[in-house]
């Protein structure tokens, strides 16, 4: 009762003190607020901008610096004629080389491209080998007729035999054996065609068929097709397993087959798994090609007009690949400028440099207030700053899905990095709008209604006083009530360590009884300890659980063992209902022992004269129930919604006698909704009480 009334004394001193001190100033505040919001809120925005577009400028200079170099290669490069293979070796070394840069190409004006692995509809005049023997054009001609118009295919292959003996080079012979190959096959003649396409291969290794595919390719690909006609399984895996070889090792344009033919090698890397990953990798390297071809370059292509120069600098696009944006920077060249064609170079820009280099580079140079914080937000709305808190920006949840922040300020980065910009925010949450439009709320609200604003602020600082002391209060209480718990094993230890100290004792179970004396004080010191600990790391939310598959009932059954010395001091009866068979699922093994001792521990404590405690586990819908159980004192039914608030105990005439932190079963309820599970309390005052906890099974029992 006069802790009540000194509680009711000293909210009632802090409501007079509010009245007077809202009522006088109020009014002048008010009136003043009005005044210098406006101005304050324009300075901040200011000073804000003046600081993003210093941070901004900067970060396009450096990426512009980083362009400037490498476009000024391109250009020197494409200055003079140069073959496919020098440019794209020039485009590897520049790949490899670079931290910032990716995925380098250059666009031809017909549309085509050659990126450092592969090239897509890029230009190539390919020498047609009937022009330069009439003699094999003739034999070619008729052996077409006979396959096609006469289906008279035995003629087609004498022919084109004839044909073969005609050529006079390499070309010659692949085209005249490849459609020999062809007739045989069509006649069911595998054999000879297969024998056909081996004559092809015995030519060198680089000859280019009329259609600008490897002769080579064409032959292993059509001996596999007679092999598996034929039904010889491994001399098809061999044809197939050196067709994978060529096209990883050799790959030419893919709108020139190498596309076709890749798309059927990789059916059959499930068989040659060492070539796998290097076919896989082609393939993905030929998607992004394409995409590029089909994709970038119409893009790039429009800004591209007959007889007009291209920009003297460099400009950026920003692009999707599936999903994932992707930022692309571009030279165009003037049209006709250079023999080759080549209307244009790109590359991709690594945004994660750019945001993990180039951003905390600059920041080192600009000073900063503690509450802020600068960084870039891409284009899908996801904040890439410095490493302090990662905020969301304009209504956008990051990928973490932090709480949302408002921007300070923000500039965007068109001339480097379209959609993405530079953004300046408070860590504390606050923004300009929010704090100018907070006041002015306010202020509009005691200049229309102050007797309104009056009574609400009495209101909520009687509210707020009234929370603080009963707060205090209980922290006051949980000092006092942990200081209490600790004293008491500390002096037991105290006294008996230095009677073991002083050599008094001689007797040898005397001795081990103070042994057992001291490691039970520590254990229970151990236990109060760690309850305080764990509820620190609770109550700053740095508590987590390491979950792991265990067995609940061998738990429940350690922890009733390390219990057992207590309920023997206090001679209390124990009973247990354990399955036989252990019940599996996902639990951090320390936590869930911790509350079971805690509720073991409050069984004993609040257990009355007849202490008594059941034990009991067993699954139930999904989940496994683990019960403590008691016949002590029992919970009041108003106090139930209560008694897992941190600090909380039941004030009666059992519990006030009692000892405790009142952190027991707000640890207990923490470690529980931590494992998906809920704890559950049936009490009644004078009948005992029972705490239910309900864990879900997870990937089942076993």
């Amino acid at each position: 009762m006069v802790r009540d009334a000194e509680i009711r004394s000293q909210r009632t001193r802090i409501v007079l003190l509010a009245v007077v001190l809202i009522l006088a100033p109020g009014i002048v505040l008010g009136y003043l607020g009005f005044r210098s919001i406006a101005s304050r809120a324009e300075s901040l925005r200011t000073n804000y901008v003046a600081t993003i577009v210093l941070v901004r400028d900067r970060l396009e200079a450096e990426v512009d610096l980083l362009e400037s170099e490498v476009v000024g290669a391109a250009e020197a490069l494409v200055a003079t004629p140069r073959s496919t293979a020098e440019m794209a070796t020039w485009l590897q070394t520049r790949a490899t080389a670079s931290e910032w840069l990716a995925q380098p190409f250059f666009l031809h004006r017909n549309g085509g491209v050659i990126t450092a692995e592969l090239s897509s509809g890029w230009p190539q005049m390919l020498d047609d080998p009937l022009e330069v023997n009439p003699g094999l054009a003739g034999l070619v001609r008729q052996a077409e007729g006979a396959e096609f118009a006469e289906g008279d295919l035995e003629h087609a292959v004498r022919l084109y035999s004839e044909a073969s003996e005609a050529a006079t080079s390499p070309a010659q012979r692949c085209l005249a054996l490849t459609r020999a190959g062809r007739a045989l096959f069509k006649s069911g003649r595998f054999r000879e065609g297969i024998s056909s396409y081996r004559e092809v291969l015995d030519l060198e290794a680089d000859v280019i068929g009329t259609t600008g595919v490897p002769c080579a390719v064409i032959a292993l690909s059509q001996m596999g097709e007679g092999f598996a006609r034929l039904g010889e399984p491994a001399e098809r895996k061999k044809a197939q397993r050196e067709l994978l070889e060529r096209l990883v090792e050799a790959p030419w344009d893919l709108q020139r087959g190498y596309a076709f033919y890749l798309s059927r090698a990789l059916d059959a890397i499930e068989e040659h798994p060492a070539l796998g990953l290097q076919a896989t990798a082609i393939s993905e390297a030929a998607g992004k090609a394409e995409w590029i071809r089909s994709e970038i370059g119409p893009r790039l292509r429009l800004a591209v007009e007959p007889g007009i120069d291209a920009a003297p600098s460099h400009a950026h696009i920003l692009a999707s690949w599936g999903d994932v944006p992707v930022q692309f920077g571009y030279r165009l060249f003037v049209a006709g400028g250079n023999d080759d064609g080549i209307a244009a170079f790109g590359y991709e820009i690594r945004s994660d440099y750019v945001s993990g280099v180039l951003l905390p580079r600059l920041l080192g140079s600009v000073e900063l207030g503690a509450d802020l914080g600068l960084g870039i937000v891409d284009e899908r709305g996801r904040w890439r700053g410095d490493a302090t808190d990662s905020p969301a920006i304009d209504g956008r949840p990051d990928a973490d899905g932090l709480p949302m922040v408002a921007a300070l300020a923000e500039a965007g980065l068109e001339r480097a990095l379209p959609g993405w910009k530079i953004v300046l925010v408070d860590r504390t949450g606050r923004s300009i709008t929010q704090i100018v439009a907070r006041e002015n709320r306010v202020y509009g609200t005691l200049m229309v209604a102050l007797v309104v604003v009056l009574a609400a602020g009495v209101a909520f600082t009687a509210r707020a006083a009234s929370r603080e002391v009963e707060l205090s209060r209980l922290r006051s209480d949980f000092v006092a009530n942990v200081t209490h718990e600790l004293k008491t094993p500390l002096a037991l230890i105290r006294m008996y360590g230095e009677t073991l100290e002083s050599g008094l004792v001689d007797n040898e179970v005397e001795r081990q009884e103070f042994f057992a004396i001291i490691r039970r004080e520590s254990e229970r010191l151990t236990h109060l300890i760690n309850n305080v600990l764990d509820f620190g790391k609770i109550d700053s939310g740095a508590k987590e659980y390491s979950l792991a598959r265990e067995d609940i009932v061998a738990v429940v059954r350690e922890s009733v063992a390390a219990y057992r010395y207590f309920f023997d001091r206090l001679g209390a009866e124990v009973e247990t209902d354990l399955p036989d068979e252990p019940i599996y699922l996902p639990l951090d093994r320390e936590a869930i022992a911790q509350s079971l001792v805690n509720l073991l521990h409050n069984a004993l404590k609040y257990g009355g004269d007849g202490k008594y405690v059941r034990v009991s586990v067993r699954v139930e819908d999904g989940e496994v129930m683990v019960s403590v159980a008691d016949r002590g004192v029992g919970i009041p039914e108003d106090e139930l919604a209560l008694i897992f608030n941190k600090y909380h105990r039941v004030e009666d005439d059992g519990s006030e006698k009692t000892s405790g932190s009142g952190l027991g079963l707000a640890i207990v309820k923490h470690a529980v909704e931590g494992h998906n599970g809920r704890v559950e309390v049936q009490s009644m005052a004078g009948r005992g009480s029972t705490f239910t906890l309900r864990l879900p099974i997870g990937e089942g029992r076993t």
